[in-house]
Parts: structure tokens; sequence; C-alpha cells
């Protein structure tokens, strides 16, 4: 356990991020698993302590966390074992060095619960350190006491890992190097139209054309970008304005569910659209050619349903919102392999105007 610890510490600390991960609004879950030193005078042996996690993200930097843990606790003056549970709920405090965003050194406080033979509640306080390896996939160390009254504490040395919901990222921006400085020339007398030439071929040598910058990465300068801050992987006109995205969300068999990955990237979209009031989108399903034409097509449609239907629980306006199934009629790729059917079987959420019957990118405000 003590090996596993420092090789995730270290992991944490030397893994160097580009990524600046914004927090506030995202919720995560996974597994712990831990060293639990049980109190003396409670007649258990230490052992492993196991469960999960849940946490939400209140603001860049506070989150309240859920936790339950277990142990099959041996007893210290006898024979046989107990079953020990630790339900908690607990203030968790992140700090953002500047140095790197996706490392969220932590402090906790909170209640939590040894449910045994009788049940002991009392006040846990601790401190850790989260790392996000990507913004949907990260882990911590931390050490918790847990302060029962009379003298009573246990401890917990724990490593988890979590899987992130609602991070957004944003590409670092590296700053312009300075001009250097000119040198002066001493000045000589020239005859007049020779010391204009020369005049103006130094303000030239001078003159410092700034390198062009694409911010948000989306291939449009941010001279030319109306639309700054669309999100990577969407695309954009030439004035850097949204037209289209897909979303590859990997449906059932002949179902029209969709699972946590595929929330997880619907949210992020929604995320995009209330922050673009004046974007109006059509959903539209597309599936692979295996299978008839009529099924597919309803197939579709009750696919691009779906997605619309999940975009408004999120807090997108329903009048902003449209769906069309379109089947198998709209290939992106082969159908004769593995790899071209599942592009083909995707959702897209292409730009439209307030009539929903032309596609055109959104203009800014």
């Amino acid at each position: 356990m003590k090996k596993l610890l420092a090789a995730l510490l270290v992991c944490a600390v030397t893994v160097v991020s580009a990524a600046a991960y914004e927090m506030k609004g995202a919720y995560y879950f996974g597994p712990y698993s831990g060293y639990k030193a049980f109190d003396d005078k409670s007649d258990l042996k230490n052992d492993v302590e196991a469960g999960l996690k849940l946490g939400y993200f209140i603001t860049e930097h506070w989150a309240a966390e859920l936790s339950g843990g277990y142990a099959d606790a041996e007893y210290d003056s006898k024979s046989g074992s107990e079953d020990v549970f630790t339900p908690g709920l607990h203030a968790v405090y992140h700090f953002r060095p500047a140095m790197d965003r996706a490392l969220l050194p932590f402090l906790q406080a909170g209640i939590e619960a040894r449910i045994a033979d009788d049940t002991d509640t009392g006040l846990a306080v601790g401190g850790g350190l989260k790392y996000l390896f990507t913004k949907n996939f990260g882990g911590d160390v931390s050490f918790k006491n847990i302060y029962f009254g009379e003298g009573k504490h246990d401890q917990l040395m724990a490593v988890s890992l979590a899987y992130f919901f609602g991070v957004k990222e944003k590409a670092a921006v590296k700053a312009a190097e300075p001009a250097p400085a000119a040198v002066a020339a001493a000045p000589v007398e020239e005859p007049a139209p020779m010391a204009a030439a020369v005049a103006d071929e130094k303000k030239e040598a001078a003159a410092v054309v700034a390198a062009p910058v694409d911010s948000d990465g989306d291939g449009v300068y941010d001279d030319e970008d109306q639309c700054p801050g669309t999100p990577m992987g969407y695309s954009v006109n030439e004035k850097g304005c949204f037209k289209s995205m897909k979303l590859l969300i990997n449906f059932a068999n002949n179902s029209d569910v969709i699972d946590a990955a595929g929330m997880a990237k619907i949210q992020e979209f929604a995320d995009f659209m209330k922050a673009t009031p004046v974007l109006n989108v059509e959903i539209q399903g597309h599936t692979d050619s295996k299978g008839s034409d009529a099924y597919n097509q309803k197939l579709s449609e009750k696919r691009a349903k779906a997605v619309a239907a999940a975009l408004v629980k999120q807090g997108v306006e329903s009048g902003r919102i449209t769906s069309k199934g379109y089947g198998e009629t709209k290939p992106v790729a082969s159908n004769d392999t593995v790899e071209g059917r599942a592009e083909n079987r995707r959702i897209e959420a292409v730009a439209v105007d307030a009539d929903g019957d032309k596609v055109k990118s959104q203009k800014p405000e």
C-alpha cells in the first residue's frame, strides 16, 4: 500500500500539463482503498478499507464529497471479525497553483461514522493531493483523522481513482515574445532625398509584425475570429463561428439510451449552447447501412430525439433545438469496414437559422 501511494504521488508531482482546467460545476466518482488504523479502544486490528467517493465542485475551489467505506476487521482480543461501515460527508477546499491547473492539493473536513457493533460519529479532518491526468480521469492520495471524542481516533491513508464529468479545458496561450530593442545609429549628414529613403528603410527594419495567434485553436486567427472561445474539435466557418460538431455516442444495439460517457459529451455541448444564446441547432441522427432502410431511418430519428431531450434537460431552451433522422443516407466513411460503420453511427449538431430550415453558421452578438 505504501508503494502504491508513493507511486501515485510521484506521478502527480512530475507530470507536466499544459491544460488549464475549470472545475466549477464538475462532479466525480470513483473507488478508493487504503490502510485503516483503528483506535486502540475499539478492540479492532488495523485493516484495509475500500469504498466509493462522489463529489461535486460548487466553485473552482470548494467541493462537497460523499464517501462510503467498508472493512472486515479482525478483533484484537479474540477470534473473529467485525463488519465495519464508514459513511461520511466532507467539505473539500482545493488549492489551484498557477504552475499547473490540473494539480489540486486539498484540505477536507466533515463528519464520518464508524458503524459496527455500535455506532460512533466523529469529526474528520485531513488533506491530500489530487491530480487530473486528463479532464475526465484523475486520482488522489489522502490522509485523514477521525476524532470520536474521549480520546478516540481512527486514521485512514488512502489512494483513489475518479472519473470526472463537466470539467472544462482551456488551451494555454503562449505570450508573444517582446520585440528586440532598436539599436540607435549615429546621425550621418546625407542629402535630403537619400536621408528620407534611409529613414524609411530604418522604419521598416524596426517594425515588428506580431505572429498571428489562434487562441481557441479553431483555425481562424484572433484578429479575424468573430466567435472567440469555440471549443476544440468543433467545425467553424471562415469567421470562426460554429457550424457543426459530431457526437460519437455508443448506443446499445436497437436502443436510444445514452450511456454515461455520451451524457458527458452532451453536457459539454449544452454548456457551449448556453454560453452562445444566438445559436440554434438541428440534432441529426445517422446510422450505418446494416439493416433495412426503414429500420435505420426510425432508429436515427429515435436517437436524435433522445439527444435533443438530453440537451433540454441540461438547461438549453427547447425552442433552440430541432431533431431529424437521416438513417443511412449520409455516410461519412465506407460501410464495408468495422471502422467505417462506427464513424457512420453518429449524432451531429448543425447550426440552423431561426426558422430551422436553412443550415448556416450562427452570427456573433
